[in-house]
């Protein structure tokens, strides 16, 4: 990887995990957290690993992310 696709990467990482922390509400009694990014050579698209404590929680609080997909977007547009 490059390094300026190693940079963005790194800054997806804390803007989405300040965006979850601030704005989205995870299932009570879980944690949220998102581990790496990895984003394509030509920057356009991204996938995002997170981690989810308790390991009971895992498909609802996935279902809630799936479900703010855009709301996160929107927030990260704005930031970046």
């Amino acid at each position: 990887m490059s390094q300026r696709t190693d940079q963005v990467n790194s800054l997806l990482v804390a803007e989405v995990s300040r965006i979850i922390a601030r704005d989205i509400e995870p299932p009570r009694g879980s944690l949220i957290t998102v581990m790496r990014a990895e984003v394509t050579p030509d920057l356009k698209q991204a996938k995002l690993f997170v981690s989810i404590l308790p390991e009971s929680k895992t498909g609802s609080a996935l279902a809630l992310l799936q479900h703010k997909t855009g709301e996160i977007q929107r927030v990260l547009n704005k930031k970046l």
